[in-house]
């Protein structure tokens, strides 16, 4: 019987990667399509690829492969003068592998529509790329919230050389450091202000954003946050049978600025979320934490994404490289009550976790970098006096195209 359930499984699984690579076809196709009958506009490929390597002295749990090509992200877009629309598939997941689809309305006025799969505007760090980031991993706010969601999103920009920026738009309601992969009955209401004030020789941008509505999960779709730590090990999960029922929300606040050769972030987190498990319901409140900041020893800008060298050139090659020095550090507490309730079992998961990161960045032509990141995370498991330590020397070497 197991073996006929692990055959069922399998195929389902060959099924699901079918689908998914007939969709991103479909999709690719329709984009292509549309270019060439556009008269205003430009078609453009491009990408990036990701090998990591992980190195560990101490580790909370099983931390997966010590190395792998983490991300292959070819990049469709197609830009007009009154709207564009970009297709950006990870061709290293077995699901829900079209990351970016969206279609961006933006006509000449103040406002702006964006409607399709995308990243909700709760986090700063997670609005970054993956190939700009200062450290290998997201922080541990940007953790907190959606990967990538289905939904719309209504901007309006004040005019003015400090300005302000609101936005309002539905989701479909993705858990935590998820990518929800289709529409249901659930809708979560998202909003965003953010200021943008010139400060000095550079941008300071801070706000404040918050979602809400419910959501429901199964068992075996719970919908429900998991926690990991740089190093890509799982410190904190719910017990199987656990899913959503019910509210939720999350409040943000977050502040960069980009200044020079300067990049610095500061973001907070308090996310809440309904669980069940059999007879027990309870709504749980997680809260986290990070700052971080990033400089360029050789003195070029950091912009959003990422630095263009310039002035240094590698010996005997002739090639210039920007080298930038990035810290982060940052803290995750889980409810109590998650363990009061039996939601989450002592045993095996961290009601606490915090994390410092220092990174050592080289930047080529056309954003290809070599990233050295060193990360150390301590987590407290619940009625324990000592923390346990994953130390993990982590290597990346990221190519654009």
């Amino acid at each position: 019987m197991r073996s006929s359930h692990a055959h069922a499984h399998a195929h389902a699984c060959r099924r699901r990667r079918r689908r998914s690579g007939s969709g991103l076809v479909l999709a690719i196709s329709l984009l292509v399509a549309f270019a060439a009958h556009a008269d205003d506009g430009t078609f453009s490929v491009s990408g990036y690829v990701h090998y990591d390597v992980r190195d560990f002295s101490e580790t909370v749990g099983n931390p997966g492969e010590s190395s792998e090509v983490r991300r292959v992200r070819p990049i469709f877009q197609y830009k007009s003068s009154s709207w564009s629309a970009r297709l950006m598939p990870d061709l290293m997941r077995d699901t829900n592998q079209m990351l970016d689809a969206y279609v961006d309305i933006t006509p000449d006025g103040p406002w702006d529509l964006r409607v399709g799969r995308f990243k909700s505007p709760l986090s700063l760090n997670r609005l970054q790329s993956a190939n700009a980031l200062a450290l290998m991993e997201n922080s541990v706010v940007a953790a907190m919230t959606p990967n990538r969601d289905n939904g719309l999103l209504f901007g309006f920009d004040t005019a003015g050389e400090g300005h302000w920026r609101f936005e309002v738009g539905a989701f479909d309601g993705a858990a935590d450091d998820e990518v929800r992969g289709s529409v249901d009955g659930d809708v979560e209401w998202t909003a965003r202000v953010l200021r943008t004030q010139p400060v000095v020789s550079g941008t300071l941008r801070f706000g404040v954003a918050g979602s809400g509505g419910e959501r429901h999960g199964e068992i075996g779709d719970a919908r429900l946050s998991r926690q990991r730590t740089a190093g890509r090990a799982t410190w904190f999960r719910y017990v199987a049978p656990a899913h959503s029922d019910g509210d939720t929300d999350r409040v943000t606040a977050f502040a960069d600025y980009h200044g020079g050769r300067w990049f610095a972030q500061a973001e907070a987190i308090r996310s809440r979320e309904t669980v069940r498990s059999g007879t027990v319901r309870a709504e749980l409140a997680h809260r986290g934490w990070e700052l971080q900041a990033s400089r360029v020893l050789t003195g070029e800008d950091r912009g959003e994404r990422g630095v263009t060298p310039g002035n240094l050139r590698v010996p005997g090659l002739d090639i210039p490289v920007a080298v930038e020095l990035g810290l982060r550090v940052g803290e995750v507490r889980m409810d109590d009550d998650a363990f009061r309730l039996g939601l989450a079992d002592p045993a095996g998961n961290g009601e606490r976790l915090r994390a410092a990161g220092v990174s050592l960045g080289l930047w080529f032509p056309r954003q290809w970098r070599v990233l050295v990141d060193y990360e150390h995370s301590r987590v407290r498991r619940p009625g324990e006096a000592t923390d346990i330590h994953e130390k993990a020397l982590m290597a990346r070497v990221a190519i654009a195209f």
